[in-house]
This record gives C-alpha cells, structure tokens and sequence, in this order.
C-alpha cells in the first residue's frame, strides 16, 4: 500500500500539529521554523525544524523535543507510537514559508515546482526580493516572478567558501 502522509493516520491535520508545537517552541526561546510529516518503514516521523537569533543549541533540541514527547503523549488525537526529530534547518535549510525568505534575498536558491513553468519544474535561482507570496527571481540572465504557492520545495544552496571567508575573519 504506497505511502499515506502520516497526517491522516495521526487523526490530526499539520497546522493543529503545528499549533501544539509552535507554543512549546517559543517558551525555549526559539523560533518554530518547520514541520516535516513522513510515513517511515514501520512508524511515522514527525520532523521539526527549529531555529533561535543566535542559533538553536542542542541543548535547544534536546528540551524541545522532551517537552514535545510529554505534550504530544497526552494529546488523545495523537497516535503512541512514532519518531520525533527536532533539529535546526541547517545551512542549506528548508523553506517552509514566505516571509522565511526575507533575510536571503541576493542568496542562491533549489527551487522544486509543483508543475513546470518554461518547462522547467527545478531549478536553481537567486532571490531578488519577496513581498508578501511573491518571489522575484534570476535565473541566469532571466527574471521570473512566482507565487510561494506553486513551490514542491525550497533550499538555501549556501555558499561555502564565503561562510569560511566570514568565519575566518577574512
């Protein structure tokens, strides 16, 4: 039987899972950046993406995903058994909404459609600005405007010889 989103078996949709999480979240002072559901070969996983201005900690991980397990066990919607991650997005993160964006305009990004456009479904593009759902984007020597919307899936492609310039001092 190929593979339901984990959703649906949970009782639950994703944005009542994201407000459970969110709050949970916030009190370690951090900042909710995304939830992943997928079906894994015998139990669902439940990945959530934190952040904080200085950076999430293990630390950071560790507590959240403590008080997650406690939160998530006494939800009754809530399925016993499962795998939960908790983790930062990572350099090359994951956008999860618009307004994520706002700090990587001028960054170079893997753009997955949800359909092609110019027969393209993925690509690699630099962010020129985003206001609101809309992305304004170069792509080579063109320029496309597109809607959050239509995106499969968006990463940040970092760039690392610069973060070692910046780390270095250099």
């Amino acid at each position: 039987m190929g593979h339901m989103p984990c959703f649906c078996i949970w009782n639950m949709e994703k944005e009542r899972i994201k407000e459970i999480i969110e709050p949970i979240v916030n009190d370690h002072g951090c900042d909710f950046w995304g939830l992943e559901i997928s079906q894994g070969k015998n139990i669902p996983t439940l990945r959530v993406f934190i952040d904080a201005i200085n950076g999430a900690t293990i630390d950071d991980c560790e507590n959240i995903s403590r008080d997650l397990n406690l939160e998530l066990s006494v939800d009754s919607d809530f399925i016993d058994d499962y795998v939960l991650e908790v983790s930062t997005p990572g350099l090359d993160r994951k956008f999860f909404y618009s307004y994520q964006l706002n700090d990587f305009v001028g960054k170079t990004l893997k753009i997955k459609l949800k359909d092609k456009i110019n027969d393209k479904k993925t690509f690699k593009a630099i962010l020129k600005s985003v206001e609101n759902d809309s992305l304004e984007l170069n792509i080579g020597k063109e320029e496309l405007t597109i809607d959050f919307g239509i995106i499969d899936m968006c990463k940040l492609m970092p760039n690392y010889k610069e973060i070692l310039r910046e780390k270095n001092g250099r």
